[in-house]
């Protein structure tokens, strides 16, 4: 019988669990010299579905991504790194570090057609940093900082510079400026397509920061200048810009518990971008549990949203300082990543 239209929700994700596992050990023996190890493992199962076959054969108005898809996937990623902080210098504050991740993918995707079609991935990616603190005459604090990170799908190294100012108005009230320019990897799909050049941005901030023995509160616009969106073999405009607000804030109500939020709105423009002027929200809550000194509880609450879609997903970390030996931190997490559920305008076919 057919509809004259409404709207339709239909879950767009499967069943998803993820585990991470960490350690991290800092050395403070020096105040002057601080050096921080950390070691993690990271456990990610999904199996997600997109579209019923019924429903696509039921609607004909589906445009071409509104396919049948089926993923199994199985992920680890092991990672391990070193933070180094000196102060040795007058008025200066030295940070330098050296990070790697390890990781290994199976993965079965199905199409219309429902037959697997298995693939494997093996990704090792490093980096180092190196970034100085100072502040000048007027009480102006400026950050210098340089990034090397290197990928083995042959999008070889690069380098991502950072500056930024924060200047104190008050002993509560502190405005900031930045500019970044940073490089995301390139995903399994774009490395089997043969392209060689990853996504990267430049980015400027302007925030303002309020402290109290009690709560602290951040506002902060940015808008960032996407470049090779989609690859150097995409054939389409590979530029695109993201314009942002963002606030978060925490709150101490006791030597128990603590809460911490943030909200934030941003809008991708481009002929490259995907959801193009496509405005998302995002908001997080968290609650932290303080029951003794060197324990840490935190159970957050995360929603993401835009015109079409929207998810929820629940994450509960906890925090062992001081173990086996002193200066000795475990962290453990538990993520229950949320069903993407679509939001559409339909018409039915039957």
């Amino acid at each position: 019988m057919p509809s004259a239209g409404g709207d339709l929700t239909d879950e767009l994700g499967g069943e998803q669990k993820k585990i991470n596992f960490a350690m991290r050990h800092v050395s403070d023996d020096n105040p002057e010299f601080q050096a921080e190890f950390y070691i993690g493992y990271n456990n990610h199962v999904a199996d997600e579905s997109f579209l019923h076959p019924q429903f696509v054969a039921g609607n004909s108005n589906l445009n071409s991504s509104d396919v049948v898809r089926d993923f199994d996937i199985k992920e680890d990623n092991l990672n391990l790194g070193v933070d180094i902080t000196t102060s040795r210098w007058d008025g200066h504050k030295i940070m330098a570090s050296v990070q790697a991740l390890k990781n290994w993918m199976d993965w079965d995707a199905r199409g219309v057609a429902l037959t697997p079609v298995p693939s494997k991935q093996n990704r090792f990616h490093w980096s180092t940093s190196l970034q100085d603190e100072f502040t000048l005459n007027n009480g102006t604090m400026v950050t210098t900082g340089i990034r090397y990170d290197h990928y083995d799908q042959n999008a070889g190294g690069h380098l991502s510079p950072r500056l930024a100012f924060a200047h104190q108005l008050y002993p509560e009230h502190l405005i900031k400026a930045q500019y970044s320019h940073n490089v995301r990897p390139l995903s399994r799909d774009e490395a089997e397509a043969g392209i060689r050049t990853p996504q990267s941005a430049d980015t400027v901030e302007f925030g303002y920061i309020y402290r109290s023995p009690k709560a602290v509160g951040r506002v902060t616009l940015f808008h960032a200048w996407h470049h090779n969106i989609n690859g150097v073999a995409s054939g389409v405009d590979n530029d695109g810009t993201l314009l942002g607000l963002e606030a978060n804030g925490g709150y101490t109500l006791n030597k128990y518990l603590k809460l911490d939020t943030r909200l934030s709105w941003k809008t991708p423009r481009g002929d490259g971008v995907m959801n193009h002027g496509k405005s998302v929200w995002f908001s997080d809550v968290g609650l932290n549990i303080i029951p003794k000194q060197d324990w840490w509880l935190n159970l957050r609450l995360t929603h993401e949203e835009d015109s079409t879609a929207y998810s929820t997903t629940t994450k509960l970390t906890a925090i062992k300082k001081n173990f086996l030996y002193p200066n000795l931190e475990l962290k453990g997490r538990i993520k229950k990543p949320g069903i993407i559920t679509r939001k559409r305008q339909y018409r039915s076919g039957l």
